[in-house]
């Protein structure tokens, strides 16, 4: 009989795989209270943009145009501690979306000081599909609709000042989105 995975088991596998090729540490989550939050990165990138920052236009070109998800986090100045299925960080998504190109997907996390909303869609061209910089007054609640490629994960990432809180949910699509 094969080895079969519980859907918790495989996405905290799923998680720990995105931690390893992005270059963070993850931690349980009792430890996620004595962790410090990350401090962005001011360091010079490629074609004097600076990573984590955005350029003339108020966006971040660098981590858009970025082709892996250790580029796009490093890009936005998300290193550091990695909590993978958090509580605290709700990913609603469908998992059947009949097409690609409209796929809604909310993000509402309640833990204190949420200071940005991250989703990358690791099949798409652009990796980063959304970067949401929020003001401590607001509660992070978002929706938006995403462009899907191909059947694949959604990811959704909260910076917060105890480190970055991560979920995933598969979305499988019946009509092409970005392709299509």
């Amino acid at each position: 009989m094969p080895y079969l995975l519980t859907e918790s088991a495989a996405r905290r596998r799923a998680l720990l795989l995105l931690a390893a090729t992005c270059g963070l540490s993850l931690r349980p989550a009792a430890a996620a209270a004595a962790a410090a939050a990350p401090a962005a990165s001011t360091t010079p990138a490629r074609d004097g943009a600076t990573v984590g920052s955005p350029d003339d236009q108020g966006w971040n070109a660098l981590a858009f145009a970025a082709t892996t998800q250790a580029d796009v986090l490093r890009a936005l100045g998300l290193t550091g501690v990695l909590h993978s299925d958090d509580s605290r960080i709700t990913l609603r998504a469908p998992e059947l979306a009949e097409n690609g190109a409209v796929v809604p997907v909310s993000v509402v996390s309640a833990a204190p000081g949420v200071q940005r909303v991250v989703l990358l869609v690791p099949r798409n061209p652009n990796l980063l599909a959304a970067d949401f910089v929020l003001s401590p007054q607001v509660l992070a609640n978002i929706s938006t609709r995403l462009k899907l490629a191909e059947t694949g994960p959604v990811v959704a990432l909260v910076q917060t000042t105890d480190g970055v809180l991560v979920t995933q949910r598969e979305v499988k699509i019946t009509i092409g989105g970005c392709g299509g």
